[in-house]
């Protein structure tokens, strides 16, 4: 079965890196794989990485690069992974996934059993460090088709998810040590430190601590958006029906394919296990956010309890002294009126009093 292979065009302006197997020798020049068949005692397999110049960052997805079925879909807001399958290839387009780092990260691949071709506009550092790895290359020699490569340069884009989420696992244990020992009276170690830079919410420290945890749960809910989509990939090359791992011409390399492709379907499962912890944390910090100030208002409303108690007296003195009673008569004789309205006073007093040490002591136990 021939394949319709898609390859670049070398004579471009573009920059173009060459890395692969050629009967069982390294090569770093370009050569068509579909040419050289299964007759040599190796199979041989390429990687070509194109770079464009930065003002042609557009380009990125054109021609056999486009989203084919996904036209139309809008990258630049969605910013996650997709596949497209075709009979003999897969086409995987990863959008910028590092917002950290400037310029446009996004990277398109072709790939087949024995040949993949990368494009992007920027660049990684990451993936220029693998394509010039030593260690990479002697390993590469023991393989027989291109899925080293491929499962390289998913973890080489997986490894800025996984930072970031290592930075939010950071902020979100600081949050709650910050929670938890606020609450025994005592300050985290990282507030006890004087090196602000090591305070994993430093870049938070101007907000509230409800906002702060508002920031900790978005920026999960876009980590766990991310690793569904890396997910979702692995799971179409798993297809065991379709992939080009799977395909007619590479059956005999699903064996070599598989174990990669299920390290990395675990790595992201770990990873998605550790977002569903995280979130489960930030869960119990907005009911104990939650608990505690709803604490200060019943704080507050009981502040306003005892100011209308304290001033009850004062009303009622006022109301008392009010009246026409004989005390304040023009014979200012102390009759029994002036009586009853002393009493009433100081039996308001009194009850006041009582109903306080009563409320003190019952806080206090």
């Amino acid at each position: 079965m021939t394949n319709n292979y898609h390859y670049p065009e070398l004579n471009s302006t573009h920059t173009f890196s060459c890395f692969g197997v050629k009967e069982g020798q390294l090569t770093r020049e370009f050569f068509k794989p579909d040419q050289l068949k299964s007759s040599s005692a190796k199979h041989n397999w390429l990687w070509v990485d194109e770079l464009l110049p930065t003002e042609s960052a557009a380009a990125i997805l054109d021609g056999v690069h486009s989203p084919h079925e996904y036209s139309g879909y809008d990258l630049h807001v969605r910013k996650q992974p997709i596949i497209s399958k075709f009979a003999d290839h897969d086409h995987v387009i990863i959008p910028d996934l590092d917002p950290e780092r400037p310029g446009d990260q996004t990277l398109s691949m072709i790939v087949y059993t024995d040949f993949i071709w990368t494009r992007r506009s920027e660049r990684i550092a990451d993936l220029d460090n693998l394509f010039s790895s030593t260690d990479f290359a002697q390993r590469a020699l023991q393989h027989d088709s291109s899925v080293y490569a491929f499962v390289g340069i998913l973890r080489v884009m997986l490894d800025s998810l996984n930072k970031q989420l290592l930075k939010n696992e950071r902020r979100t244990y600081a949050m709650e040590d910050l929670f938890l020992q606020r609450e025994r009276g005592e300050r985290p170690e990282f507030e006890r430190n004087q090196d602000e830079s090591t305070n994993p919410l430093l870049d938070l420290r101007d907000l509230s601590d409800s906002r702060k945890l508002v920031e900790l749960r978005i920026h999960i809910a876009w980590l766990r958006k991310q690793f569904d989509a890396f997910e979702r990939v692995v799971n179409s090359l798993f297809d065991p029906t379709q992939g080009a791992f799977h395909q007619a011409s590479g059956t005999e390399l699903v064996s070599e394919a598989k174990p990669y492709l299920q390290h990395l379907s675990d790595q992201i499962e770990r990873a998605l296990t550790k977002i569903e912890h995280l979130r489960d944390i930030h869960l119990s910090l907005d009911q104990l956010l939650v608990a505690e100030q709803a604490e200060k208002t019943n704080q507050t409303l009981l502040r306003l309890t005892w100011l209308s108690i304290i001033f009850m007296p004062a009303v009622v003195i006022a109301g008392i002294f009010g009246m026409n009673i004989s005390l304040f008569g023009e014979s200012h004789i102390f009759g029994i009126d002036s009586e009853i309205a002393v009493s009433l006073l100081l039996v308001t007093v009194g009850a006041a009093g009582v109903f306080y040490r009563y409320e003190s002591r019952r806080h206090v136990k």
